[in-house]
């Protein structure tokens, strides 16, 4: 009925324990009103602490609710969330890195792509490729990945669709080999090490993806013929984070990552 008074129960039910005390006061006498009063004032306080109860228990479940909202919506970001991943580096069809060969450049192909069902609208990419002594360290693995021409050049890679085939680029190093290098790679003291990373962004952020690929002849018996793989170097320099580039012109400007500095 439109005219009856919305009351929560709990509160109505307080009233009226209110209400009972104050007639058994009036209405009753000697004991007997005592009584009657102190069984209403009872009724009343167990009602209110069963709405303070209610209260909590609301409370938490609202509290709950929202959390796993939060959760839905977290989840449902990540799922939107695309990634890009690089292919060891490879030869360039027609002009094979293997055997070094003093006064010739090497070359090598870079391949990423985009392993998810999502879509990423732009990638743009940058390069370095040089020889190094090997092992490396900590240290020189930091510089060798700050010198890297990843920080002053970048090529446009264009949209990656889903789960499309890698986008290809050659790179090579900056000068021909020297007699000491490639002595110093078919020694195994020296390797050949790529340094990429493609800024990217899809509908949840803009990120960076980097690898860094070195390389050199595996330790084996003398009487083995040598062998050459291609090994990750270095956690901080293979991983994608989070990466707020800027367009300037026809350019892109690329922060320092923390990382980078590790």
């Amino acid at each position: 009925m439109a005219w009856f008074p919305n009351i929560p129960v709990g509160l109505f039910a307080v009233i009226l324990a209110v209400v009972g005390a104050i007639v058994s006061i009036i209405e009753f006498k000697g004991w007997l009103r005592w009584v009657m009063a102190s069984v209403f004032v009872l009724l009343g306080t167990v009602e209110v602490l069963a709405i303070v109860k209610a209260d909590r228990v609301h409370d938490s479940e609202v509290k709950k609710l929202k959390e796993d909202i939060e959760q839905i919506k977290t989840q449902t970001k990540t799922n939107r969330h695309a990634h890009v991943e690089f292919t060891d580096p490879t030869w360039v069809a027609g002009d094979l890195y293997l055997p070094f060969r003093v006064g010739k450049n090497s070359d090598v192909g870079i391949l990423f792509y985009n392993p998810t069902d999502q879509v990423i609208g732009e990638s743009f990419a940058g390069y370095g490729l040089e020889v190094v002594p090997h092992p490396l360290s900590t240290s020189q693995e930091r510089e060798i990945w700050n010198r890297s021409e990843v920080h002053t050049f970048v090529g446009v890679g264009g949209p990656l669709n889903p789960r499309s085939s890698p986008h290809y680029n050659t790179i090579t190093t900056s000068e021909a080999l020297t007699d000491k290098q490639v002595t110093g790679l078919q020694r195994g003291t020296m390797s050949l090490c790529a340094t990429a990373r493609v800024v990217w962004a899809d509908e949840t952020g803009k990120y960076c993806t980097k690898t860094f690929r070195c390389l050199y002849r595996e330790r084996q018996g003398t009487f083995h013929p040598p062998v050459f793989n291609w090994h990750i170097q270095g956690w901080a320099y293979n991983r994608e984070d989070t990466c707020l580039y800027e367009h300037v012109g026809d350019r892109i400007s690329i922060p320092r990552l923390q990382s980078d500095q590790q």
